[in-house]
């Protein structure tokens, strides 16, 4: 097994606002926010990067034919330095875990101002080694619930892409993955739990996230179009 920064997801999360809609639940769950993402024009990802747990980048794009030629976030009254490459903006900032900020975004000239809430970042118990063709229970710990939490596998060989995902309750904390829950035959193997708070405000979506996450197989370096995949895949979970 080995450990995997969630900044890749973060970069492509942020390159996915050209989506408009999303595949229908296939797990039945009733726990994803609906939301549709023609009713606004900008969306904003605050998350943990990964690293330092007091490391979070801030990143916005666009939604649908919107164009954003500028920007500027200020969190709890500091500015945060956002730079832009292609139609995303991003910026790095200090924060912590569990906390509520207040921040204040002007996009193209308009003023948004709102309050966000970081979700905690879970530890999960991973196992050292998954046998995937076997139900495997995974723990894990949480100091308080997010708004939504998800668990998110995928199974890949880099031509061949499989995905599966399971919406729980923001109280739980454990979860058993069935038995080729994704298909077994693949070579690269991704697990990832997910937190996640959202808040609105006019045309602004923004969402909060934090994860945990590991990796099983060859473990390949991946293209920038493989990270696309797992994470549009992430992204259409949320934006109905």
């Amino acid at each position: 097994m080995r450990k995997f920064t969630i900044l890749f997801l973060i970069f492509a999360f942020s390159m996915m606002s050209f989506i408009t809609g999303c595949s229908d639940d296939e797990n039945g769950g009733t726990t994803d926010p609906s939301i549709d993402p023609e009713d606004y024009d900008y969306y904003m990802l605050v998350s943990a990067t990964g690293n330092q747990r007091s490391d979070y980048i801030i990143t916005i794009t666009p939604m649908g034919n919107n164009i954003i030629t500028s920007v500027e976030i200020s969190v709890n009254g500091i500015d945060v330095v956002m730079s832009n490459y292609m139609d995303m903006w991003s910026g790095y900032t200090n924060m912590d875990e569990g906390q509520t900020y207040q921040v204040e975004a002007v996009i193209n000239g308009t003023d948004h101002s709102l309050t966000i809430n970081t979700p905690y970042i879970p530890i999960v118990g991973w196992p050292t080694n998954w046998n995937i063709t076997e139900p495997t229970t995974i723990s894990w710990t949480l100091a308080s619930n997010a708004e939504y939490q998800e668990f998110y596998a995928t199974a890949t060989d880099y031509t061949t892409w499989d995905d599966n995902y399971a919406d729980l309750s923001p109280s739980d904390r454990t979860f058993t993955i069935p038995g080729s829950w994704v298909d077994p035959l693949l070579t690269d193997y991704y697990l990832m739990l997910i937190e996640m708070n959202f808040s609105f405000e006019d045309n602004l979506i923004v969402s909060c996230m934090s994860a945990d996450e590991a990796g099983y197989g060859i473990l390949r370096e991946m293209s920038v179009n493989d990270k696309i995949k797992i994470s549009q895949n992430i992204y259409k979970r949320f934006f109905k």
